[in-house]
């Protein structure tokens, strides 16, 4: 059974810890009281103690859950035997002032202080399972997600569509351009070249795919002539940058799918390459047939936050724009 098949709740592991500790209590006061121990006694020192040690173990559960000494062992131990030591001298004296018992304070910070350890140590181990636990839950998920998206983004880019349209484009340039029909073929060959080399990766550099864009988007023109115009402004990015592969084509693609393109009413996309961004924006001529469930935005948004960052869209009612920023660079 996998540690994910487990699930750790916290009262049940405050309850193990708690368990743990009365059995030790046990055994501590046995050994504690000596030669001069009853039953009796003992069972009066464990019940007459429980309630410290419910406090001393909540404190150290509230230490250790907090993370705040980087989940370091030895330094929890430091911190909570010292807090312990101090809880434990001042319920000593507090006894004695009342109840004018001897406070045998010495062994009493021992049996503490051992206590305290006990606490920690299964603290640790059980928090290190719970932690691995929700390590191992949130890759799945992850994993998951990341497969979905590539799934998708192979399933959109290389779909039987864009092929066939490129297809029959081709069958016409045959005849009426052999140059422009093997530049065709040429283009054609390198984006099917990046989608399939591309698709097992989490980023690429920015020239990759912006040399991958321009192929696409001459396969769109010869397809769609003027009614396409595209604009790529790339003044400050140096090319070094990572990205996520195929980002920057799905949001042309989305575009054109989404958007009238006719000689009257031709489709304008422009992308701006920054310092920390890419920026993609068309003008909005949304088609009436064309129904957007916002798939490949959402995809394309998990996969940026699978390495902790996130896109940015932007609707003003005339343009479009999507906002995908640099991934840190690949070692």
């Amino acid at each position: 059974m996998k540690i994910s098949d487990i699930s750790f709740k916290e009262p049940v592991l405050m309850g193990i810890i708690v368990s743990a500790v009365l059995l030790l209590l046990i055994s501590s006061f046995s050994i504690s009281s000596g030669a001069e121990s009853t039953l009796s006694i003992v069972a009066y020192n464990f019940v007459f103690n429980i309630p410290s040690f419910i406090v001393m173990g909540y404190v150290d559960y509230k230490i250790v859950r907090s993370g705040w000494m980087r989940r370091s062992l030895v330094a929890d131990l430091a911190v909570t035997s010292v807090i312990a030591t101090i809880f434990v001298i001042i319920i000593s004296l507090l006894i004695h002032a009342v109840s004018g018992r001897e406070m045998y304070l010495a062994r009493n910070i021992i049996c503490g202080i051992l206590i305290n350890i006990f606490i920690v140590i299964i603290l640790e181990i059980f928090l290190h399972i719970k932690q691995k636990s929700e390590d191992e839950q949130r890759l799945a998920i992850l994993e998951k997600e990341k497969a979905l998206y590539q799934y998708n983004a192979l399933k959109n880019q290389i779909n039987p569509h864009f092929l066939f349209n490129s297809l029959n484009v081709l069958a016409s340039l045959a005849y009426a351009d052999a140059d422009k029909a093997n530049l065709f073929t040429k283009k054609l060959s390198d984006v099917y070249r990046y989608l399939l080399t591309t698709s097992d990766r989490t980023s690429v550099p920015l020239t990759d795919e912006l040399q991958f864009v321009a192929s696409f988007l001459y396969l769109e023109r010869i397809r769609f002539g003027d009614s396409l115009r595209t604009e790529i402004i790339n003044s400050t990015a140096d090319g070094s940058q990572q990205i996520v592969p195929v980002a920057i084509q799905m949001l042309c693609e989305n575009a054109i799918k989404h958007n009238i393109c006719t000689a009257t009413r031709p489709l304008r996309i422009k992308i701006e390459c920054g310092d920390s961004q890419v920026t993609v924006t068309n003008n909005l001529q949304l088609r009436p047939t064309v129904q957007s469930n916002g798939m490949g935005l959402n995809n394309l948004r998990q996969q940026y936050r699978l390495q902790g960052k996130d896109i940015t869209v932007t609707n003003d009612g005339t343009s479009f724009s999507v906002t995908v920023p640099y991934l840190e660079q690949a070692h």
